[in-house]
């Protein structure tokens, strides 16, 4: 992994500084000046799955709603 040390563009794409890209990106050939290696390994890239496939059901419990009723006053 590389992390950009400048911010700059190419078309209309915008690299930010301080964001990463892959060492095999083609934006990095003949950039390599603008790039700084990271760790050796990358980090695993956690990618959450918001709903369930097509046609299946979520089993996700909602939490237990709190008790509208009015408790006793204390003496």
């Amino acid at each position: 992994m590389l992390k950009v040390k400048d911010t700059f563009f190419v078309g209309n794409v915008c690299y930010r500084a301080g964001s990463e890209v892959a060492d095999t990106d083609p934006v990095v050939k003949g950039r390599e000046l603008l790039f700084t290696r990271t760790a050796t390994k990358p980090a695993a890239s956690v990618v959450e799955q918001a709903t369930a496939a097509p046609g299946a059901t979520r089993s996700a419990k909602r939490p237990a709603s709190k008790s509208t009723k009015p408790t006793a006053a204390r003496k």
